[in-house]
């Protein structure tokens, strides 16, 4: 028989980042006392946050899983393109990702007789990004995932975002998949459980870009306090290979992973890189000549004309040379909705690519010094 008096519980809201950047997927609730049964239509729980313009929205859930009397979690209906439910917000006039501030509230049916007032709802809890551990490194802000210890030698990929996710917030862990992508399991067993490193711009990788009519402004070039990072973490990290150091990139981060490469190039293993949004100097790009690279971009991209990319593959191939991996798309589609095709590195992160039998990540896996 269900208690008549009001009792207290915990709702835990929890995100997970999908391709298209961390939104929540479920909410826990934990009672202090047992419920026989517990439906979707019996509670209702609504969001706010800046993607809704501070307005209340109510949402579907479209399961109710008992896990005990105690515990039960209710799901959200999943759908990757819903803004309200997304833990980012994209302030166009900053060109830059910031947190959506999102708020919850919550009711309970009557009949459950459980007081709204003493139901505390926790912090959003981001179950793709908890491995990771955060650093400051210069003015950087770096988000660090470290493997299970083991006594053999590891991988390291660096993850360089766009120009939308530079800050001090992690938001180029939380807007896509990039480094999250490859501290899930079944990634982290296919490249021989890499650490991951990604670092995080104050701003902008580069010091000056174009974009719909306006000037965008970077601090200053990065590449030397990148390198000097990476450098420490080898020192720092025994179990790191030093054969196997990879580059990931998309857009800006495209254009900064070439660099790195272009720079040191006897460093790198190899490189992933979409749609990047700058070359390296001219004098530098005989550099990447036989160089383990996998380039993507959309023949429709209008944000970095792939004028970019060809011109990087005219450059570094000729008839003594291995011709870099090559990707083109037309349309970019994600869950069934075609999107702007510069989100062409959406598709790279969620190893979408393939060459022959072998998917990118795969193809990254194989290579070594």
């Amino acid at each position: 028989m269900e208690c008549s008096h009001p009792f207290s519980c915990q709702c835990q809201p929890i995100a997970n980042v999908n391709v298209l950047g961390a939104q929540l997927t479920r909410i826990e609730l934990f009672f202090h006392r047992a419920i026989s049964v517990l439906s979707i239509s019996q509670v209702s729980v609504w969001v706010k946050s800046l993607n809704t313009q501070h307005r209340w929205v109510k949402l579907d859930f479209n399961a109710c899983h008992k896990n005990d009397s105690n515990n039960f979690t209710l799901f959200i209906q999943p759908d990757v393109h819903c803004l309200t439910t997304k833990l980012l917000h994209f302030d166009v006039e900053r060109f830059t990702q910031v947190r959506s501030e999102l708020q919850l509230k919550i009711e309970f049916d009557q009949s459950l007789h459980i007081s709204v007032s003493q139901c505390h709802i926790l912090p959003i809890l981001c179950l793709d990004t908890q491995g990771f551990t955060h650093f400051t490194y210069q003015d950087l802000t770096c988000s660090f995932y470290q493997p299970k210890a083991s006594f053999q030698l590891h991988p390291l990929i660096i993850c360089l975002h766009g120009a939308g996710e530079g800050g001090n917030n992690q938001s180029n862990i939380l807007a896509d998949k990039m480094a999250v992508t490859f501290a899930n399991q079944l990634h982290q067993d296919m490249l021989d459980y890499p650490y991951i490193l990604a670092p995080q711009c104050p701003s902008f990788w580069v010091d000056k870009f174009p974009l719909n009519g306006l000037y965008y402004y970077g601090e200053r070039d990065y590449t030397a306090d990148l390198l000097a990072l990476i450098q420490d973490t080898l020192m720092k990290y025994q179990d790191i290979d030093p054969k196997r150091i990879y580059i990931v990139g998309g857009s800006m981060g495209g254009y900064q992973g070439l660099r790195l490469f272009s720079d040191t190039p006897d460093l790198f293993s190899a490189a992933l890189i979409a749609c990047p949004a700058k070359l390296p100097a001219a004098e530098k790009l005989h550099h990447l000549k036989d160089k383990k690279i996998w380039l993507v971009h959309s023949e429709l991209d209008e944000v970095v004309p792939i004028e970019n990319t060809l011109h990087l593959l005219e450059k570094v191939h000729d008839e003594q040379s291995t011709m870099p991996m090559f990707t083109l798309y037309k349309k970019v589609i994600v869950e069934g909705k075609t999107i702007d095709p510069h989100c062409v590195f959406l598709l790279l992160y969620d190893n979408q690519l393939t060459s022959g039998r072998n998917s990118i990540f795969e193809w990254l896996a194989e290579q070594s010094l």
